[in-house]
């Protein structure tokens, strides 16, 4: 099992449950400000990353522990 913890530069993702008139900035301005925007396949809407923000990513077998997705997503809640 492994944890990653990293800081992204700035980056807003839309999740595949998202729409893009969520994101309430224009693109034009993302770009002028360094913020890039991705469309990913991940659940979700959308999602703001940033310099000083920590982002942990979780890497288990949730098999081996005997965990479901959702029993892994109350335990962590």
């Amino acid at each position: 099992d492994t944890v990653l913890l990293c800081e992204h530069p700035p980056v807003f993702t839309l999740g595949k449950n998202g729409k893009n008139h969520n994101l309430l900035i224009a693109e034009a301005q993302l770009s002028a400000l360094g913020i890039e925007y991705f469309a990913t396949n991940r659940g979700g809407d959308i999602t703001f990353h940033g310099y000083g923000q920590l982002v942990v990513y979780p890497i288990l077998d949730l098999e081996r522990l005997g965990l479901s997705l959702r029993q892994y997503i109350w335990a962590l809640e």
